[in-house]
């Protein structure tokens, strides 16, 4: 199944995918299979882009996203970086300034500044993480 969502994966030897599954997994807290799944997720560009960063790289790009979150929806109320990657694998490739200008977009679009809203923000973007790599306008039209 995973072959089949995403056929780029027949290219990477299996025993170098397995790698970068097993390396993946511990970051993005999550299970070898819910690894290999984010992997399979991605479109090839992504995909391709994943599989070159380094763990140290993954690891500062989960860090950059948290601050980001963390700064716009107040620490310990924002989601988990981790769990928002492994939903939305795009995460990690995003600038973080451009991660912050769509997540303010959201903020202003939803919340007028009220910190009730900003859960309610908080909770939608675990459902929905590819908010935060839209441009503001397709933000707009989608939120409204």
């Amino acid at each position: 199944a995973m072959f089949a969502a995403q056929p780029d994966l027949l290219d990477v030897p299996a025993a170098v995918l397995a790698g970068h599954v097993r390396r993946l997994a511990p970051l993005l807290k999550t299970s070898l299979a819910g690894a290999a799944a984010m992997l399979a997720r991605c479109d090839t560009l992504t995909l391709e882009a994943l599989l070159s960063l380094a763990s140290n790289g993954v690891q500062q790009r989960l860090i950059d996203v948290q601050v980001v979150l963390d700064s716009r929806l107040s620490r310990g109320k924002a989601p988990d970086a981790a769990v928002l990657a492994l939903r939305h694998p795009l995460l990690l490739l995003a600038p973080p300034t451009e991660l912050m200008m769509s997540l303010d977009k959201a903020v202003e679009l939803l919340t007028g500044g009220r910190a009730s809203t900003r859960r309610r923000l908080a909770r939608l973007l675990v459902k929905c993480p590819q908010l935060l790599t839209m441009p503001p306008r397709q933000q707009a039209s989608q939120l409204r």
